[in-house]
């Protein structure tokens, strides 16, 4: 399961620079709706593909990637919305699998409950753990 969730986060994380040139700072271009660079529905101005459905572990997976990858990229204690980092899966994720995925990762102890949480929408945001960034390298380390 960790080789499908490191392909897929490596294909969908769009971290480098467009075919056109374009790029902002982290080599994703302005257009990102989010302004993360991470897990939006465009790219280089282009509207993407609706990403193929995850079961719940793997999109778990993925969203624990993508805050890892964020927090190397945005050194300066933001918080990414859940929602605004898996919002290319949000078309065929149900509804309530961010809040369910805080849920999870925090029972794992993935999350910093000092730096994580749920705010009215619901809508989750977060930053990893020591342990969730642990377990983000061992699964790079085995693929």
């Amino acid at each position: 399961m960790a080789t499908l969730a490191s392909s897929l986060s490596a294909r969908h994380l769009h971290v480098g620079g467009c075919a056109n040139g374009a790029s902002g700072a982290t080599g994703v271009p302005p257009t990102e709706p989010s302004g993360l660079g991470l897990g939006g529905s465009f790219f280089c101005g282009r509207k993407l593909p609706a990403m193929e459905p995850l079961d719940f572990d793997s999109y778990v997976d993925v969203l624990r990637q993508r805050l890892f990858d964020h927090e190397a990229l945005h050194n300066d204690g933001t918080l990414p919305h859940f929602d605004d980092l898996m919002d290319d899966y949000r078309e065929t994720a149900p509804a309530g699998w961010p809040e369910q995925a805080y849920d999870e990762l925090m029972a794992q102890g993935h999350l910093d409950p000092r730096a994580s949480g749920q705010v009215m929408g619901p809508h989750s945001f977060g930053r990893l753990s020591a342990d969730g960034r642990l377990c983000v390298r061992q699964q790079r380390q085995d693929d």
